[in-house]
C-alpha cells in the first residue's frame, strides 16, 4: 500500500462519525439507551425512560413519565409529566427540560447543567 493510499484511508476513518455501542429497548411502558454515542429522537409517550452511558445525544418528544439519566457527556432535551421524576447523576451531563408542572428531581454529581425551559 502506498504511503498516499495509507493516508488517504486514515483521513476517512479520521472523518467518520461515531459509531453508537450499546441496546436502545423500548416497550409500552419503557425507554432504555445503554451505551456509548448514541444520537436519537424517540416518542415518549408517557414512558419512563432510564439512559445510561456515554456522550449519548437523545431528544425525547411527547412527554415522559420519568427519566433517569446516569454516566458522563449525555445531552438530553425532554417533556415531564406534572409529579414526575427527573433523576441525574455523574459528570458533565446538560439536560433540558420542560414540565406543565411541578417535577420531583434529583441531581448529584460534578459539573451537571439541568436546565428547566419554558
Amino acid at each position: 500500500m502506498s504511503v498516499v493510499s495509507l493516508l488517504s484511508s486514515l483521513l476517512l476513518l479520521a472523518a467518520a462519525p461515531p459509531q453508537a455501542v450499546g441496546p436502545v429497548e423500548t416497550d409500552a411502558k419503557t425507554i432504555a439507551i445503554a451505551g456509548t454515542e448514541h444520537n436519537e429522537t424517540l416518542p415518549c409517550n408517557g414512558r419512563a425512560v432510564s439512559i445510561e452511558g456515554v456522550d449519548h445525544v437523545i431528544t425525547l418528544t411527547g412527554v415522559c413519565k420519568s427519566v433517569e439519566i446516569t454516566g458522563s457527556g449525555n445531552t438530553v432535551t425532554v417533556a415531564i409529566a406534572p409529579g414526575g421524576l427527573l433523576s441525574v447523576a455523574g459528570t458533565d451531563q446538560k439536560v433540558r427540560w420542560r414540565s406543565t408542572g411541578e417535577v420531583r428531581r434529583s441531581v448529584t454529581g460534578v459539573d451537571n447543567k439541568v436546565v428547566r425551559e419554558k
